[in-house]
């Protein structure tokens, strides 16, 4: 029995010692090989292929510094899921990408922070029922020999590792993107007519306008179409070998003219060469005007006693379509930050993929829209509308409706600021 107990001792130690092997074994080869799952709805802790390349791709170790109040970590789960996903990023990086987290008022590092541009975010607290303002730090740097980038403000992970694989490309390639301008309207000019839409690119990317016709060389790195309806075969020729050569087309296109010298009767554009190229690559831009019941209300401008022009609002208009958040794919890097757009007279966008091309809706109108045909008359509706004569008169004058249509113009540029940093193509805005 003693025989058999020094057996089963040995045994036991045998077994031991090969779980503690195997244990070590497995840790030393977990450095190599590693697998995670990801089990958030929108995947959020899935780095992309594409991410991957970009990671690869880098020659010498990149550093990215997470200036995060520790005090903004405590009240918000985002906070921490960001830090979630930089860290999945480094870790996807094979050690090319160094991670450091830090509270910047804890550490001193406040003026490093505002040296790369990140500054203080004002938040609202809420503590023992009293709320104040708090300044907080949740912004981004990434620095790469002697250059570097920042996200100044991030306070949500939905989007950020594509604005994150964008700045470390960024960085690599040590140039600013290149944004081409076409100009399709007659008489308007990018500085007059454009200047929200200039001012909001220029800050990140450098601009070259091109004039109709002239050749698109091959370092822009993305272009926009603004307009060009009217254009033939001369003008169309150079962004198509532009897109041919692989380059990337932002078309902001019109399958209607809202005739505002004349009661805001909206006319179908007709034949169109321009509509006709956009419909090869696999989009067809109508002629239906979309209304919806998910509208903006109709205001009109009004000069305040001290000079200053304010807003009048009279009534709903289902031709002012408002896209809302659940309408908008949040999953798509392109659409994570929309809440929501306004589209003012828009037309319907049908996808009519050619072989081997795919297309994704990234907004769409709430079910209670509809299309409205032919030449149709849409001054608003003032029924049930408490409105004075000189402001129903108002409606059809075309000071009120161009200052209108100034404002909607804003709105539009500011959208196409953000999805011109995706490089997206097409999209129809008025």
């Amino acid at each position: 029995m003693r025989v058999d107990g020094l057996r089963g001792r040995t045994r036991e130690i045998i077994v031991t010692i090969l779980v503690v092997l195997c244990l070590v074994l497995l840790s030393a080869n977990s450095v190599r090989y590693f697998a995670r799952i990801d089990l958030t709805r929108k995947q959020l802790f899935s780095i992309s292929p594409v991410s991957r390349r970009i990671l690869a791709s880098i020659p010498q170790q990149i550093h990215i510094t997470y200036f995060l109040s520790d005090s903004l970590r405590s009240m918000t789960p985002a906070a921490g899921r960001i830090a979630d996903l930089l860290q999945e990023y480094a870790l996807e990086s094979g050690g090319k990408v160094l991670l450091t987290i830090l509270d910047p008022d804890k550490t001193g590092q406040g003026e490093s922070a505002r040296r790369y541009g990140i500054l203080p975010q004002q938040v609202q607290v809420v503590q023992r029922n009293e709320q104040r303002s708090a300044e907080l730090y949740t912004g981004i740097a990434i620095d790469y020999l002697d250059r570097y980038t920042s996200i100044p403000a991030v306070f949500t992970p939905d989007g950020l590792e594509y604005s994150l694989s964008l700045a470390v490309r960024k960085v690599l390639s040590g140039r600013r993107v290149v944004v081409g301008l076409v100009l399709g309207e007659p008489g308007k000019s990018l500085a007059g007519d454009y200047e929200s839409l200039r001012t909001g690119l220029s800050r990140d990317y450098t601009l070259h306008e091109y004039q109709p016709g002239e050749k698109i060389p091959p370092e822009v790195d993305v272009l926009m179409v603004l307009g060009g309806a009217q254009w033939g075969e001369r003008q169309l020729r150079p962004i198509d070998a532009y897109i041919q050569s692989g380059g990337k087309v932002l078309f902001a296109a019109k399958g209607l003219r809202v005739l505002t010298a004349q009661n805001l009767e909206a006319v179908p554009v007709g034949e169109s060469a321009l509509l006709d190229m956009i419909e090869s690559y696999g989009v067809r831009v109508g002629r239906e005007m979309i209304l919806d019941s998910a509208c903006r209300d109709y205001r009109l401008p009004q000069q305040q006693p001290s000079g200053q022009i304010g807003w009048e609002t009279i009534g709903t208009y289902p031709p002012w379509v408002s896209i809302q958040g659940p309408n908008v794919m949040a999953a798509h890097p392109i659409t994570s930050g929309f809440s929501g757009l306004d589209l003012l007279w828009p037309v319907a966008l049908t996808a009519k993929e050619p072989a081997g091309v795919s297309a994704e809706a990234l907004v769409r109108t709430s079910a209670a829209a509809w299309l409205k045909n032919a030449v149709v008359n849409e001054i608003p509706n003032l029924t049930g509308v408490t409105a004075s004569p000189r402001l129903t008169r108002g409606c059809a004058r075309f000071q009120a409706v161009r200052a209108s249509r100034r404002w909607a113009k804003r709105a539009c540029s500011r959208a196409m600021v953000q999805i011109v940093r995706s490089r997206l193509s097409p999209i129809s805005c008025p």
